[in-house]
């Protein structure tokens, strides 16, 4: 039976094929998109009123927006003071289940008119994959962090998940927040169970890919179930693929630690924040050039915003975190001595930023 699943659902890793092209071929939603990105671009010039405008063009062309674009749009508004528009959101996202912090949500809730609610939870939905992930995440911790010691038990683990993950979407279809609410994603709007899709990351060492999720992915990307951001990153892990980052304009923390747990703590609060000296053209050669080309058409046909301006949003997001982009690449590497942070800093060519 699960040969059969799987036959049927997935592309298996090592063909030499894709099942179908990893693009967003939905019109209204790549527009959609499109005008998101452009909000996100002025929100990092902190441009409110242009912001503002492209997120309610935007929600002209999609019923249902993804809650993040809820979220960033509801700020923008108290930007601005647009207390109606604001509230309408934070409506929305009461609704979608969000778990807002206690003063904010006191703060709205004044002025915010409790209408009724048009999406309806499927909690029954929600429990399903909750159960799955308790399971995926079991091992994990028991582990805390020593995967190998729980090398079979994983292995064991992660099919089981994986193929019932995706006997359950294959049944029900692929659920976002309209469908199952918030209550069991992160901060950053990222459902538990895509994590289980992550463990089936094509280079995992611990615990062999059983199912590959892509093409599910790329129909949900283009169902409106999945954003962008999200379908690139899991798509590229379940496929040992880049196809949609490049480190080099990735946002680079470097703390000097010497392994253990209390100085890793420690660290933390001593991370310096670096970016390569390669994101500039006059320091590029054709081989960069070239490669930031095809990552930029590959995030373009996929309905991401370019490599340049994540990179802006990974700044701003830096020092501005109410705001949430998930593409916005921030990296930490961890060195024991301050010569080991000096080689490497010569040998990438980086830059520390305030």
């Amino acid at each position: 039976m699960m040969k059969r699943i799987l036959f049927i659902m997935v592309c298996f890793l090592g063909k030499a094929y894709h099942c179908q092209d990893y693009t967003l071929q939905n019109k209204p939603l790549l527009h959609y998109y499109d005008l998101v990105n452009k909000a996100e671009n002025y929100i990092t010039k902190k441009s409110w009123d242009s912001a503002f405008v492209h997120y309610k063009l935007a929600f002209k062309k999609n019923k249902q927006p993804p809650a993040i674009d809820l979220y960033n749009s509801m700020l923008v508004a108290l930007k601005l003071n647009k207390q109606k528009f604001a509230s309408g959101k934070f409506r929305s996202l009461q609704c979608l289940h969000y778990q807002f912090e206690d003063d904010f949500a006191k703060n709205m809730h004044a002025s915010t008119k409790q209408t009724k609610c048009r999406n309806v939870i499927d909690e029954n939905y929600r429990s399903e994959l909750d159960k799955l992930y308790v399971i995926d995440q079991k091992y994990r911790k028991l582990s805390k962090g020593n995967y190998a010691q729980y090398r079979n038990e994983l292995t064991q683990t992660d099919s089981i998940v994986a193929v019932k993950l995706m006997q359950l979407i294959s049944k029900k279809g692929f659920p976002n927040e309209y469908d199952i609410g918030l209550t069991s994603a992160n901060k950053d709007f990222m459902q538990n169970f895509y994590f289980i899709i992550h463990h089936q990351l094509a280079t995992n060492i611990y615990s062999p890919q059983i199912v590959n999720f892509s093409n599910l992915l790329v129909k949900a990307l283009n169902d409106g179930k999945i954003t962008p951001a999200n379908a690139a990153y899991l798509i590229d892990l379940n496929n040992g693929t880049t196809n949609y980052e490049l480190r080099l304009f990735s946002v680079q923390g470097i703390v000097k630690n010497n392994g253990t747990m209390t100085d890793s703590i420690r660290a933390l609060n001593k991370v310096d924040y670096y970016i390569s000296k390669a994101i500039y053209p006059e320091n590029q050669n054709e081989r960069i050039r070239k490669i930031i080309i095809e990552k930029n058409q590959n995030r373009k046909k996929i309905g991401l915003s370019n490599l340049e301006n994540m990179l802006e949003k990974s700044l701003f997001r830096r020092k501005n975190k109410a705001f949430v982009f998930p593409d916005a690449s921030v990296s930490i590497s961890s060195f024991a001595t301050d010569k080991d942070i000096t080689d490497y800093i010569q040998n990438m060519g980086l830059i520390k930023i305030q």
